[in-house]
Parts: structure tokens; sequence; C-alpha cells
């Protein structure tokens, strides 16, 4: 056996777990030379139990488990291992390994935390649609672990599922996702470690195009509506669609204008008493722009598009999604590629790429995952034709999106300042006070029974316990740095949250 970290030969111990429960332990054996075909058997390790034994005969290889509850609190121990042999001659054998000291403050679980990029305005000075953000994971876990990380938008389309695989990868790392359109809302981030699912709650920076009285502005609940909510038919033509804009503001009113149409005049305030439905029109393949202006500071204005719903006439037969999954500049960043993620998409699936100055068409032909090159800001639509000539004039299903061009000059991550209120939000367990000053914590929870565990920042073990009623006093001195509390939720699910002791 091996006394380090697991590294590139496949040797060593793993000591990052799901839950910092168990470690894995991965060697090699050499069979032995007398006479006979000999195979490795199984493995024991005296004084402890071996979980989910893997022997692979090709390169005389084996990994196994132990379990963190075998191990005396705030201990080591030595430990060996024994390999019993069998041969289709000569019977049984067994070999006894080298000894290596595991304590149990080296358990450790996997650790991910968040931080979300500032509002970067793509260098437009009005509009709000192409306002982006980046969002950087710190992610901690063994040598060769692979992990997938998994895009939950709150508010999809509808008839959508708003999710998409936006990154996968292996190993310990900075990943920077983006960029991330802030107009899409928030949304849930879960990352899949094996069978280990970290999930974090994910809200975008304000706009900060245009004036900032718009900053705040949610666009929301896009929806479509059969033959503009008369008899159903299964006609897409007559679809028609809208959604929800919220503007937070004390008091005063902005107006909202469509393009080529008539002001409408609405109201500042909280969600959801101010918020307003916008009636858009009949379902097509373009996107529309509106611009919000403050009805007294007529110089105060901002520009969005949006962009509309599939056609809900067959609703069940569009199961058409696609999201984009990454964005490349090239050619002295003058042109630029989109990679997309498609699902649910049958017979031949085709795109249109727009200007979204004017609706002219760029591109068009059968699909890929990567488009272009572009050189502006487009609309992409995407549709389900019967043949592969693309010629279908009124598809029944298809979906558009806006695509800006990107700041390629300024692709990269910029941090804000670190909010220590923790990820993985959820108000069912906050700890106060946080930043932490002195030495005690207080754990406030909702629930009637909570199990959690202290983890400092390089996934270590500092405490556990479980409490029942509201509150759990921790007074004990701990040194300055990042800390994470993990617990269970009421849906069973695992949470995490980060604090700071100053």
């Amino acid at each position: 056996m091996y006394d380090y970290t697991f590294n590139s030969t496949g040797l060593g111990i793993k000591y990052k777990s799901c839950y910092g429960d168990t470690i894995t332990i991965c060697g090699d054996y050499t069979l032995p030379t007398v006479c006979g075909t000999w195979a490795l058997d199984s493995i024991e390790v005296p004084g402890f139990t071996v979980l989910n034994l893997e022997i692979n005969h090709t390169s005389h290889t084996y990994c196994f488990e132990l379990a963190k509850p075998e191990f005396p609190e705030d201990s080591c121990s030595e430990l060996y291992a024994i390999s019993y042999f069998s041969s289709n001659l000569t019977g049984f054998t067994s070999n006894a390994s080298n000894s290596i000291v595991i304590c149990d403050d080296e358990f450790e679980s996997y650790i991910a935390f968040d931080t979300v990029g500032i509002c970067q305005n793509n260098n437009t000075s009005t509009l709000i649609s192409d306002d982006y953000y980046y969002l950087k994971i710190d992610l901690n876990v063994n040598y060769g672990d692979t992990w997938s990380m998994q895009r939950i938008l709150d508010n999809p389309y509808p008839n959508e599922s708003g999710s998409y695989v936006i990154k996968t990868g292996t190993g310990s790392g900075i990943i920077n996702l983006g960029p991330l359109l802030i107009q899409e809302g928030t949304w849930e981030l879960s990352i899949t470690i094996g069978g280990c699912i970290l999930n974090f709650e994910i809200i975008p920076p304000d706009f900060c195009s245009g004036c900032s009285k718009f900053y705040r502005t949610k666009i929301f609940d896009f929806t479509c509506s059969d033959n503009n909510g008369g008899t159903a038919t299964l006609d897409p033509s007559d679809d028609h669609w809208y959604f929800i804009i919220n503007v937070p503001g004390l008091t005063g009113n902005y107006t909202l204008t469509k393009a080529g149409g008539s002001p409408g005049t609405y109201s500042y305030g909280l969600s959801p008493t101010h918020n307003h439905i916008i009636h858009v029109g009949a379902i097509g393949h373009e996107c529309v722009k509106y611009t919000l202006k403050d009805a007294v500071l007529t110089q105060c204005i901002a520009e969005f598009y949006v962009c509309p719903p599939k056609p809900c006439s067959d609703d069940d037969e569009c199961e058409l999604e696609f999201y984009i999954t990454d964005v490349n500049c090239e050619e002295g960043n003058s042109q630029f590629y989109v990679e997309l993620d498609i699902t649910g998409g049958s017979s031949y699936l085709c795109y249109k790429a727009s200007k979204a100055t004017d609706g002219s068409t760029i591109s068009q032909g059968g699909f890929s995952s990567i488009l272009g090159p572009f050189t502006e800001d487009i609309w992409l639509d995407v549709k389900i034709c019967t043949t592969a000539i693309c010629t279908c004039a009124a598809p029944y299903c298809y979906k558009v999106i806006y695509v800006p061009f990107p700041d390629c000059e300024n692709l990269e991550f910029r941090s804000k300042e670190t909010s220590y209120s923790g990820f993985n939000s959820n108000s069912e367990l906050i700890v106060l006070p946080n930043p932490i000053n002195g030495n005690e914590m207080i754990l406030l929870s909702s629930m009637k029974f909570t199990r959690f565990e202290l983890y400092n920042a390089s996934g270590k073990l500092i405490h556990y316990s479980s409490f029942s009623g509201p509150e759990y006093r921790y007074n004990q001195a701990i040194p300055v740095g990042l800390y994470f509390v993990k617990y269970k939720n009421s849906k069973e699910e695992y949470r995490i949250i980060k604090i700071v002791k100053m």
C-alpha cells in the first residue's frame, strides 16, 4: 500500500468523499511465482471492514474503502492489508502488505464554493439584454474524479425544463462558467461528483447598462396562449405570447415601448403588486425590442430584447430545447462562434441566424452543435423540418433566442466583494455572526432535528454534532480563515453555508 495522495499512477489514497465518511485506498500487487496460475481473490485489513473492493486482474491493482466510524476520534491508526491468492494447482496463499497510518482527521468531504462576478455591460450603453457575468467555482475533489455541472433555470420558458449540462471535467480546480446573461434570472447549479450532488442557488448581479433606475428590472413568466385565448387549435400561427415585467422603485411611473409601437405607462414598485403583463402579439421567428423610459427623467432609458416561447398549439409534440454552453471569439475578436446543447429534436434540425438589427438572414441550413462565425448580434432560430433541405416555411416546432456579439476583449471573470452569507442558500439554518469575530458561533435552525459538520477550507472535518430545537452554540477557538457548515435540510438535501473567522 502507498501512504501518499492518489495521483496519476492510479495508486495512493483518496481522502475525499461525498460526506467525508470514507477513504479509498488503491494499491498494486505481485502474483506468487510458484507453480500454477494465480489470481487475487480477496483482501482484508485486520481490525477494519473492507468496503467496495475492486480488483483489476489485468493491471494487478485494487481499490477498497474504509469507513470513518472505525477510526477513533482525534487519533491515528496503523493498518496493513492481507491479500489472499488462489491457484489452479497448489490451492491458496496469502501475503501481508506494508503498513500505513491513517488519522481520523484526514477524512475529507468534497468542497465547492461559488463567487458570482460583477455585471459587465458588453461594451453597450443602453442595452441590458447583453449584460453578462461569470460564475467562479472553486472545486476540491480527488485527483481523477469526474464531475459535471448542470444549470437549472428558475424561470424557464413554457414546455421547457430549463436544465442543461454547462460544463464537465476531471479533478480539482477553478472553473469559470460564462458568459451568462443577467436577463435569464436566478438559477440553480447542481454539481455531480460520482454519486454526490452539491446544489447552489445563483443570484445574478443587477444590470449595469442604461439608466440606473432600471438596473433591477425583472423580465419573466413568458407565456404562450393558444389562439390568443380563443378556441384551441392545432395551428401554431394563431398562438400569441406575453411576459411579465417588474421594475422596483419607491414611486413614479415609466413607459415601455415596443419597437414600432406606442408607449404604455406603468408604475415602479415591488413584485408581485407591481408586476405588469405585457402582451407582445403573435408568436413568430423573431425577437422583439423594447425601450424603458422614466416618465419624468426622459433621458433615463434602457433597452432590452425578448424572444417568444415555442408555439403551444401542439406543445406535447414540441420538446425542442437548446442552450448556449460556450462562446468563442476568433479572427482578432471580429467574429464569434457559439456552442450549443440541444435536446428533444426529432426528424431534421435546421437553423437560421438573422441580424438582430433588421431580421435579415445571415446564414441557414442543417443544425450543428457549433454555429458561426457571426460578426454582430443575432436571433438564432432552430426548427424541426420534415426534410434535410430545411425548406419548411411554417414549422410547428421552433425556438428563437437572442445571441449578442460577445465582449471579446473582456471575456474573463471579474469579482465583486464576496458575500459570506453562504452558498447553497437555504433559510432553514443560519449561522450568526458571519463573519465571526470571537470564538462563539450560533446555529439557528427551523428544523426539529439538525445534524451538521464544520470543515475548514481544505475540506478537513473540524467538528460535527446534532441538536434538537432552534439553537446550537459552538464555542471553540479556531484559526482565522474560511470555513463551511454542511447540513441536511428538510428535503434530505445536503446544503453548505460559507462562513469566515476574522
